[in-house]
C-alpha cells in the first residue's frame, strides 16, 4: 500500500492542487503563530500553491478572479473528503491566509518553494504568482519521508528592490504599497502620493513584475469599477461579494479612484 503522503498529493491533484509538499507536523511546530490553537493535535501538513495570472493592471492579481479565501478552502474541503473516505478516523482542517502558520516560512521549509528577496514564496510552475494553503491532519507520515528544502533560484538582482515604489523591501513591510491601499483610516500625505503616483486601485504586483524569476501567465483582466461611487457600502460588498478586496468595503477603493483620478473623494464622476 503506498504510504499516506502519497495518497495525500493524489488526492490533491485531482481536486485540482498539483502543486503540494507534505512534512510532518514537527518540521514546521516552530512556524505556528503564537497563541493560535489547533482544533486537535496535528501529526503531518500538505502545503499547496494556487496559481494566478493576468496582465499589468491597477488591481493586483490575485484580488482579479473569485476570492481565492473562497477556493482554496472549498478546494482544500473536497481533498479532505477524499482522503477521509480512504481513511475514516482521519481529521484533518485547510486553512489559507488566516492560517496557525507563518506561511511562506512554513511551506519553504515544507519543500514546496523557496522565499525570494522580496519576501514571496517561489514555487515551480508558478513562480511568485501564487496563493498557500495547507491541509493540517492528525495522522503521521508513514515514512521517513526526505524533506529537502528548494535551492533558493534567487540570486539578489536586487531588481525588485529597486522598483518597490515604496521602498518597502528596506525600510519594512508595513511600508508596501499593496497595505497601503487596502487602508480604511485616512492616509498620510506621503502615503496619498504613493498612490496617485503608481495608479494601484488595490494591492501591487510590482516586485513581481520585474523579477526575472516570474513568468508571466494568463489570467483575469481589472475588474470593472463603472458606477461604483453609486454604490452603498452595502450594494458594494453584494455586488463584489466574491472578490478578495470586497472585505475592506467601499471606502478605500472609491478614496484610491478620486487620489489616481486627482479630484476630490466625494465629487462623484
Amino acid at each position: 500500500m503506498p504510504p499516506f503522503e502519497q495518497f495525500v498529493l493524489w488526492e490533491l491533484r485531482a481536486v485540482g492542487l498539483p502543486y503540494a509538499a507534505v512534512c510532518d507536523a514537527a518540521r514546521v511546530a516552530d512556524c505556528v503563530l503564537q497563541g493560535y490553537t489547533l482544533p486537535f493535535s496535528p501529526r503531518s501538513v500538505a502545503f499547496v500553491a494556487l496559481p494566478y495570472g493576468g496582465g499589468p493592471g491597477r488591481v493586483a492579481r490575485y484580488a482579479r478572479g473569485r476570492d481565492y479565501h473562497r477556493v482554496l478552502p472549498e478546494l482544500l474541503g473536497r481533498a479532505a473528503e477524499r482522503l477521509a473516505s480512504r481513511f475514516p478516523q482521519l481529521q484533518c482542517r485547510g486553512y489559507t491566509d488566516i492560517s496557525p502558520y507563518r506561511e511562506v516560512e512554513a511551506a519553504a521549509r515544507a519543500g514546496l518553494g523557496a522565499r525570494l528577496r522580496n519576501g514571496l514564496l517561489y514555487v515551480e510552475g508558478c513562480g511568485t504568482y501564487c496563493l498557500i494553503g495547507e491541509l493540517v491532519m492528525d495522522r503521521p507520515l508513514d515514512g521517513e519521508t526526505d524533506v529537502r528544502a528548494m535551492e533558493n533560484p534567487c540570486r539578489n538582482c536586487g531588481r525588485c528592490v529597486a522598483a518597490c515604489p515604496s521602498g518597502a523591501l528596506e525600510r519594512g513591510f508595513e511600508h508596501c504599497l499593496s497595505g497601503v491601499t487596502q487602508q480604511r483610516r485616512e492616509l498620510t500625505v506621503e502615503e496619498q502620493e504613493l498612490v496617485r503616483s503608481v495608479g494601484s486601485i488595490w494591492g501591487c504586483d510590482i516586485c513581481q513584475q520585474v523579477c526575472p524569476l516570474n513568468v508571466e501567465r494568463p489570467g483575469e483582466k481589472d475588474p470593472d469599477f463603472s458606477g461604483l461611487v453609486e454604490l452603498s457600502d452595502r450594494q458594494f460588498r453584494k455586488k463584489y461579494a466574491d472578490r478578495a478586496f470586497s472585505y475592506r468595503g467601499i471606502r478605500p477603493l472609491l478614496r484610491n479612484i478620486a487620489l489616481i483620478e486627482g479630484r476630490e473623494e466625494n465629487e462623484g464622476d
